[in-house]
């Protein structure tokens, strides 16, 4: 059991050195055909601004706030031939108060997610899901938002493949899940709701998210569990349509650089406890911690989770 910790925390502390939101798309027991599974979690956060010179923006004046609360809802359910059809989004209220430019808000839905995987054991406890889908961009995005609006999505189609797996040694349950999202390219005038000089073409850009967890039983009833999980977003280039000039610095100035065009990476560490109800409904909660967050912002997330197999 010793041996097997110290190998998960050697595992965590060099995916936190070699990559840069919650994930809530772990793989969880394999569905029977005809089964299904809802997954309901919450989460709420401040963060606040922290001047260490870790990006571009470091020099935005001190008082910069960052509030959200989210609803993200994930559905399952197994085809007759063994297939899993995942679909997940969120209901998100977001604030951020910028002192030099003023408050951004929104309340309303997140992109949607869809994916279909398979999902098979390998040997033993060990098992894997692979599957392919796409992200359909119903929130909004930083060039879809009126004036003072906070951007609840990428507002962009991408496609998305993602590889999972679950194995459980010495009484201690393992998940980890890694999605890829390949955003497709295309154009823009405006950027959070400012006219562009031009129109400004935006090619293919990368995003990962991933995320994986722990788990010990301490009873029937009662599990104690770990998870770590976040997201690298790579730059997007952008160019004038007219001559092919580099867009970047008007994108930068209007759309602010962590909404879009700036690399993103951050890391959280959430220890949480769940509760087994009944065989088919379980309950969880705990807090995160960032390890990592672009531009510096600093802050405790606090996360609950119910889950209801039918």
């Amino acid at each position: 059991m010793k041996r097997t910790f110290l190998a998960v925390l050697a595992s965590l502390a060099f995916l936190a050195e070699i990559m840069a939101e919650p994930v809530f798309l772990l793989p969880g027991e394999i569905l029977a055909p005809g089964h299904g599974e809802i997954h309901l979690s919450y989460s709420n956060g401040e963060f606040l601004k922290r001047h260490d010179g870790s990006s571009s923006a470091s020099d935005v004046a001190a008082g910069e706030l960052r509030r959200h609360t989210a609803l993200p809802l994930r559905l399952r359910y197994a085809l007759p031939g063994g297939e899993e059809v995942v679909a997940r989004s969120s209901y998100m209220d977001l604030m951020h108060r910028v002192p030099s430019f003023g408050n951004y808000s929104r309340t309303g839905v997140g992109d949607v997610l869809l994916l279909v995987r398979s999902q098979a054991n390998l040997w033993g406890d060990l098992r894997g899901a692979l599957g392919m889908g796409v992200n359909i961009p119903t929130g909004r995005g930083v060039f879809d938002v009126s004036a003072n609006e906070a951007p609840t999505g990428d507002g962009t189609w991408d496609g998305a493949a993602s590889f999972a797996w679950a194995d459980k040694r010495d009484g201690v349950t393992f998940h980890a899940e890694v999605t890829y999202f390949l955003r497709f390219p295309r154009t823009a005038t405006k950027a959070m709701d400012q006219a562009l000089t031009e129109e400004v073409r935006f090619g293919f850009a990368h995003r990962f998210q991933w995320g994986m967890s722990a788990e010990l039983k301490a009873s029937d009833a009662l599990s104690l569990f770990g998870e770590m999980f976040g997201r690298v977003h790579l730059s997007q280039s952008g160019t004038y349509a007219t001559n092919g000039a580099d867009a970047s610095a008007e994108i930068n100035a209007k759309a602010f650089p962590e909404f879009y065009a700036q690399p993103q990476d951050s890391i959280w560490l959430a220890p949480m406890v769940q509760i087994q109800a009944s065989p088919s409904l379980k309950f969880a909660g705990g807090a995160a911690w960032p390890l990592r967050l672009t531009n510096g912002y600093s802050g405790l997330m606090y996360l609950a989770n119910a889950s209801f197999k039918f």
